[in-house]
């Protein structure tokens, strides 16, 4: 079962919020990072500024737990989509004139009206416009336009702790287009990025876009993590040396030893990597994963007192298994957009 901690999850937003002094999109993509986007949406809709997604199922949804936020669609947008855009009131991510162009084609054809905002690639070479030049077409092109309305100017850092001097030429790069925004136009200025939230920018942000610490992932701010995942044992066997717990390749020892089977496995989010690498919990006591199958994982309990149908902590922390699997959080917190309920 997924348990998400509504408390926490609000204390983050609001700290993040206060951090910044700027307004906030919480990102929700990938469902909510794993988070299960509909409690999510539901938990911050009446605080949330914008709502971030990367596709139009993930906006619908949105709009069916009741949420009237604005909302920003931050990935590539299908030019067949459009009609589901504007009768959501979504507000879509543009990346080159020439998809400019085609939209404004179909506005036209169709009498859509839809906000658009732009995305400046300052240096990470994703999605965006990158020459000072095309970014003025798109102005030209918007000043006459009673179809798309300029509603946002962004860019995504790839290394604000990481790389210092190169976030600092992303930085100065998009202090650039900013600067050549036409008049006529009042766009959002708004970034994104690990670290983006704490960071002094020499030119006016409006918003920050905040992902994995809404989550209570950060170094720099005082949140608290989000979810845990918990489950229960299904069966618990008396193993015999030298037997088996899993499919191969797994540990066999000499010594006889008890194991629990707990439901949830790899379809769920549990990597099979994590084998002999991470533990659970059962009743406050750490148990060694002995292995991962498709639907359930296998845990030592042979020194735990514990019986069938006790509750199992199956995850409670990100970095945690991102060390043991050599990968970033948001891959392990991703991995359970797909969990099963029981």
């Amino acid at each position: 079962m997924r348990e998400i901690n509504i408390e926490a999850l609000c204390n983050n937003y609001q700290c993040i919020k206060k951090s910044c002094g700027k307004k906030v999109c919480a990102m929700v993509k990938a469902d909510a990072y794993g988070h299960g986007i509909k409690k999510v949406c539901e938990t911050l809709k009446k605080d949330a500024d914008f709502f971030g997604v990367a596709t139009i199922g993930e906006a619908i949804t949105i709009r069916c737990v009741g949420a009237q936020n604005r909302i920003l669609m931050v990935g590539k947008s299908e030019f067949c989509d459009l009609q589901k855009y504007q009768d959501n009131n979504v507000e879509l991510s543009v990346f080159s004139f020439s998809e400019l162009q085609k939209m404004e084609e179909i506005c036209k054809q169709n009498s859509f009206h839809l906000k658009i905002h732009i995305k400046i690639n300052s240096g990470m070479n994703r999605l965006g416009v990158k020459t000072i030049k095309e970014f003025n077409l798109m102005q030209n092109l918007l000043k006459n336009s009673t179809n798309l309305e300029f509603c946002g100017l962004f860019t995504h850092f790839c290394s604000i702790k990481e790389d210092k001097s190169y976030f600092e030429k992303q930085n100065k790069t998009f202090e650039l287009f900013v600067s050549v925004v036409d008049k006529m136009f009042k766009p959002l200025i708004h970034v994104g990025g690990s670290g983006a939230i704490c960071e002094k920018f020499s030119f006016h942000i409006d918003m920050i876009r905040a992902g994995l610490a809404l989550y209570g992932y950060s170094s720099d701010l005082s949140v608290q993590k989000v979810m845990r995942v918990t489950s229960k044992i299904l069966q618990i066997n008396e193993v015999l040396p030298y037997e088996m717990t899993g499919y191969f390749p797994c540990k066999i020892t000499a010594l006889p030893r008890r194991s629990a089977t707990i439901f949830y496995g790899y379809a769920d989010g549990i990597p099979k990597k994590l084998t002999n690498q991470a533990f659970v919990k059962i009743n406050n006591q750490k148990c060694e994963i002995l292995g991962v199958c498709m639907d359930m994982l296998i845990c030592d309990v042979t020194n735990v007192l514990c019986e069938e149908g006790d509750e199992v902590v199956v995850f409670d922390d990100a970095n945690v298994w991102a060390e043991k699997l050599g990968v970033i959080p948001y891959e392990v917190l991703t991995g359970f957009k797909n969990l099963r309920k029981h």
